[in-house]
């Protein structure tokens, strides 16, 4: 394996940057490999840029349990013409299901190992909605995460995870109101 370090100790000094770039970087595997294996531990999603994956892959690697709640959600939101496409969000959030209607993003879906993680964007109009929905129609903890987002320019981000059925059901009904069927 190449080392910079044990090849500077060799030749007793440094090595001039060019001669690294064109000579040593090339075959630093050891630390490309930690560099790449300590991204990809830490963040349990489909991150390869390079890799497109299929529905299938996306059910594959969220697992059994998980594939259930996608579905769930997929079929809601193309019944609401909400088409889902496969796109890449950015290097830190990877592969995502992105839905849009008439150009007009609604929510993305981030497959994780054993989650999912729903990115929704709600601007006043719709956060009053929620706050009008009956009391424990969504789950408390998924209130705290409305909350507990901070407003920006427009609107809250929410970046929502969705591990069991008590949660997508709470997420259902955030999907309504994002798609216009909720409290009018």
């Amino acid at each position: 394996l190449v080392d910079l370090a044990s090849i500077e100790k060799k030749i007793k000094g440094p090595v001039p940057k060019r001669d690294y770039n064109d000579v040593i970087r090339p075959f630093e595997n050891k630390k490309r490999l930690a560099e790449l294996g300590a991204r990809y531990t830490h963040t349990p999603r489909l991150l390869n840029h390079g890799m497109i994956p299929t529905i299938e892959r996306i059910r594959a690697f969220i697992g059994r349990s998980m594939s259930a709640h996608l579905t769930k959600i997929d079929r809601f939101m193309i019944e609401n013409a909400c088409a889902g496409t496969i796109t890449f969000f950015d290097d830190d959030q990877g592969w995502c299901v992105s839905y849009r209607r008439r150009g007009v993003s609604l929510a993305a879906l981030f497959p994780e190992k054993n989650a999912l993680t729903l990115h929704l964007v709600f601007g006043k109009k719709e956060l009053n909605q929620i706050s009008d929905l009956p009391r424990g129609v969504i789950e408390p903890s998924l209130l705290k995460v409305i909350s507990g987002t901070r407003t920006g320019s427009n609107g809250k981000h929410l970046w929502i995870p969705v591990t069991d059925a008590k949660r997508c059901a709470g997420v259902m009904h955030l999907l309504e109101i994002k798609t216009g069927l909720g409290i009018k």
